[in-house]
Parts: structure tokens; C-alpha cells; sequence
């Protein structure tokens, strides 16, 4: 799987089949018909095939390659600014605000100012922004806007 977008496709193939398999619950797991299947019964094991598909197209270290290598990422970069002297304590905040989602403990209103501009900006992007920080593809892409 090539790249973030390839991965998202692949992700969102997976939530349709699996939406499309007709699933619901409508009590707690330890209740006798808290699960129900609706549509044609007879179309459900071709539904289920589906998922399965869409399930084989994710390769097994699809998780490592769109979340922990942007962690590392940002690892690297905090530790080439240690290297280079300069003080990495507001850089792991805004590393750790994107990464766990816990907020600032020191200057929280600079950053959470700084941060939030910077997800405005991206969200000005449109469709093309991504929802959550993300890690480009080892090629570069090539985008042409109409």
C-alpha cells in the first residue's frame, strides 16, 4: 500500500462492506437476540465475502506505517532540535497535542493559538486536507488543481 491515500481508501472499503453487511445492536452483548442482521439473508455471505476482501487489501503493517512512523517522525525532528541546542519542551507539547491528543501543560494559550491556526489552515485546504496529522508517501506526489 502506497502512501496515506491509498491507506484511507482501503480503510474506508473496509467500514463500507461492514456497514453493508446490515449489522446492528439494539442490546447488551449478553442478551439473546441483542444482535440483528437485516436484508436478504441469502445476500449475506456475499456481503461477508466483500469485508473479507476489503479486509486482505489492508496489509498487516498498515498500522505501523500510518501511525507510529509519524510519531517517530516527530521524534526525529524534536531530537534534531535538541542537537542542535535549541530547547524542545513547546515542540513536544505540539507533538504530543497531535499524537495523544493531551493538552499543552506549559504556555498552553501560545500553542493552543498556534495549533489551532495551523488546523484552520489546513482545514481551508478542503477536501484535499487530511483529518489528522499524517505522514507523506517515501515518493513525492503530484498534484494538479483544475
Amino acid at each position: 500500500m502506497n502512501g496515506i491515500n491509498a491507506f484511507e481508501k482501503a480503510v474506508s472499503k473496509v467500514l463500507k462492506a461492514g456497514r453493508n453487511l446490515g449489522i446492528f445492536v439494539r442490546g447488551p452483548r449478553s442478551e439473546e437476540g441483542s444482535v440483528v442482521v437485516t436484508g436478504n439473508r441469502e445476500d449475506f455471505p456475499e456481503k461477508l465475502w466483500d469485508l473479507a476482501q476489503a479486509l486482505s487489501e489492508i496489509p498487516d503493517d498498515s498500522y505501523e506505517a500510518h501511525h507510529v512512523m509519524p510519531e517517530a517522525m516527530a521524534k526525529s525532528i524534536i531530537a534534531w532540535i535538541e542537537a542542535q541546542g535549541l530547547p524542545t519542551q513547546e515542540p513536544k507539547a505540539i507533538a504530543d497535542w497531535f499524537m495523544t491528543g493531551k493538552a499543552p501543560d506549559i504556555n498552553r494559550r501560545g500553542l493552543m493559538k498556534i495549533i489551532g491556526e495551523q488546523e484552520q489552515r489546513t482545514r481551508e485546504l478542503g477536501q484535499v486536507a487530511p483529518r489528522k496529522p499524517t505522514m507523506r508517501p517515501a515518493r513525492p506526489a503530484i498534484s494538479v488543481r483544475n
